[in-house]
């Protein structure tokens, strides 16, 4: 069975590459060692489609984000920053966030260097070599880009959250071209058909754009359309995937996919979807395409995305049990009757190990995985959950390693965390995207939470995603299931989740900042929400000793007694599509940060040296061919992050600067 210990025990070194308050990790596959040719044939053309895909959400989060990473990039191909450390340290930035903006403040990301030394940059270069190949007129370009780089103020967030500001005219984000929020609802709001009992997720894959004479357009992201040449180079590779497939059920979903990316119909996309449900045993899948929208102001458009990973076959068949047992959870979950789902069916959940990751998933990683987001489809054909097996080991061997719990949780609390080891987040993560999203229904007649909860659809999915799991997880089925030895077990991940979300989370939060990334909401929501209900009762408290705080558990009956009360709440809200509580509830809970505390808990990391924000580096995948043939993919983890991010800017970068 694949655990922490036995990567230890196999030699498999991290060797993260550090920069400022940064990692970046490798993790370890070695389920592909297991495939036979065919299927790692399928898994690299599967990879390499992901991997040709990597520009667009660059473009997507900011227009100017591809032009200027290529300028850096020339720079440092051409070692032009040997004496200019600080603009290197720019580009890595740049690098780990996909563009200017942070991903989890959302914030343009400061420079780290002066206009002066970026003017003794640019006067050192010769302007026919440099500036014809980038496609643009030098003083032109250089204005913009001391604007994009210096003006504090323009393109300053990229997803605006603020009520009652113009969110889409506010946010950097390339979804949207001259038009207002307004004038997004609008044009959205004529292909609504209450009628249909499946609809289509309009706006999906498009830009809008106003355009000179005030009608508003949509550029669709397709072949022949807007990012047309990353996108034609993912449906070759998923062609030549499909040449290896060595099941109906592989070549049925990649056919719609295909065959989606070249129409850019989105009835398309909902036949992928349920093609790639029913393609449920395969031991290499993916997921590739615009999935997520969190980084839609109006949670409607998505960025792109790629995972390909392989089944984490021991892990799968303990921990499977989660999905077969979807209906007792839906039956005995806390929520109204009217919201439950009567038959819950289609649901399965695999452990896997990720192999390649592109687009929105790279080089920062989920740790777990549900899809489709279609309410209709999920409930008619079910849904996929996986939990990233080898993401999460590597997760918890840098903890671990810094002794993070130890420094944030009472010692009888850290002790037997410790002595849990993985296992009870790992069930967390598994119920979180089997149970959590895949349970609940809509009231009939209500829309989809997308156009009810609108910027807020987000928080509130991962709210009730993680409610159910924290609910289940200290129920006695789950020790009768095997799933964890005993209570005990869920109760220290209570310990755990609690100091997470109250606490260590906050180091990746400036001070005097509010929380803005929609999965950190949801803890600070939960927390703070089930904190205001039991505190009284002190079922859970702040407790000092010597002059640091702990979050401490006296009753953990009492505080799973308003985990379910939130849940039914926050399952009422979706289900009802009760926007004011949505907004009461996220506001009120989950957006802002006690000062004090947060200081507090930035002078314990400083202490412990421990990184802030965690990506993740892809193994590369080499084939051996012999006589032209390949006989052999190999795995090799020796990239540094600054080589294989200039590795993809040269092998894997089609579209143009501006799209």
């Amino acid at each position: 069975m694949e655990t922490i210990e036995r990567i230890h025990s196999s030699g498999f070194q991290l060797d993260p590459d550090y920069f400022d308050d940064y990692c970046l990790l490798r993790f370890k596959n070695d389920a592909f060692q297991h495939l036979d040719l065919k299927q790692k044939k399928y898994a690299y053309y599967l990879s390499q489609a992901a991997l040709h895909g990597r520009d667009i959400v660059w473009d997507q989060n900011f227009s100017s984000n591809l032009l200027l990473r290529r300028f850096l990039e020339k720079l440092y191909k051409e070692n032009k920053l040997v004496n200019s450390p600080n603009v290197e340290k720019y580009l890595k930035y740049l690098w780990f966030h996909n563009g200017i903006h942070h991903y989890v403040s959302g914030d343009k990301i400061s420079a780290t260097f002066s206009e002066k030394e970026l003017n003794e940059i640019v006067d050192g270069l010769a302007d026919s070599e440099w500036f014809h190949e980038l496609h643009v007129e030098k003083a032109t370009f250089l204005d913009d880009l001391r604007k994009i780089i210096f003006d504090k103020t323009l393109y300053a967030r990229k997803v605006e959250q603020e009520p009652g500001v113009d969110l889409v005219k506010a946010s950097a984000v390339n979804f949207y071209e001259n038009v207002s929020q307004s004038d997004a609802d609008d044009y959205y709001q004529k292909f609504r058909d209450p009628s249909d009992p499946t609809p289509p997720w309009h706006g999906l894959n498009s830009k809008l754009v106003k355009t000179e004479d005030g009608q508003i357009d949509e550029k669709v992201w397709k072949i022949d359309g807007m990012y047309s040449q990353a996108l034609e180079k993912v449906v070759d590779n998923l062609r030549l995937a499909a040449e290896n497939a060595d099941k109906p059920s592989q070549k049925a979903w990649i056919a719609k996919l295909i065959e989606y990316y070249q129409t850019g119909n989105l009835r398309t996309f909902d036949e992928y979807n349920i093609a790639w449900l029913a393609d449920n045993d395969s031991d290499v899948d993916c997921i590739n395409g615009f999935i997520e929208v969190y980084d839609d102001p109006r949670s409607q458009k998505a960025t792109w995305e790629s995972v390909v990973h392989i089944k984490d076959f021991a892990l799968t068949q303990r921990f499977g049990i989660i999905a077969e047992q979807a209906a007792w959870f839906e039956k005995n979950s806390p929520i109204m009757q009217e919201h439950k789902k009567e038959n819950p069916t289609g649901i399965s959940y695999k452990v896997v190990q990720s192999l390649a990751q592109a687009g929105a998933t790279s080089p920062t990683s989920p740790i777990g995985i549900n899809l489709p987001n279609s309410e209709w489809i999920r409930e008619r054909h079910g849904s996929k959950s996986i939990s990233l097996s080898n993401i999460e080991d590597a997760y918890d061997m840098m903890a671990e390693k810094k002794g993070v719990m130890a420094s944030f949780m009472l010692h009888e609390a850290a002790e037997k965390h410790r002595a849990y080891g993985p296992w009870p987040f790992k069930i967390m993560v598994g119920l979180h995207e089997v149970i959590g999203h895949g349970s609940g229904k809509l009231e009939p007649g209500v829309d989809s939470p997308k156009n009810t909860l609108k910027s807020y659809a987000n928080v509130i999915e991962e709210t009730r995603a993680d409610l159910v799991a924290l609910y289940f997880i200290t129920d006695p089925r789950i020790v009768e299931l095997k799933l964890l030895p005993d209570l005990g077990a869920g109760k220290s991940e209570y310990d755990r989740y609690f100091t997470n979300a109250l606490m260590t989370q906050l180091n990746r939060v400036e001070l005097e900042k509010n929380i803005e990334e929609a999965h950190m909401r949801n803890r600070l929501l939960i927390a703070n929400w089930v904190m205001e209900k039991a505190l009284p009762e002190k079922a859970i408290e702040w407790v000092n000793i010597d002059g640091l705080d702990y979050v401490q558990i006296n009753d953990y009956a009492k505080v799973r007694h308003w985990i379910g009360q939130l849940l039914r709440e926050v399952q009422r809200i979706k289900s009802q599509g009760d926007h004011a509580a949505a907004q009461a509830l996220v506001e009120n809970f989950g957006v802002r940060v006690d000062p004090q505390m947060h200081a507090k808990v930035k002078a314990r990391f400083a202490e412990i040296q421990m990184p802030k924000f965690y990506g993740f580096l892809n193994p590369l995948l080499s084939p051996v061919c012999e006589n032209g043939a390949m006989v052999d993919i190999q795995l090799s983890y020796n990239q540094g992050f600054a080589e294989q991010m200039m590795f993809y800017a040269e092998h894997y970068s089609h579209l143009p600067n501006k799209n």
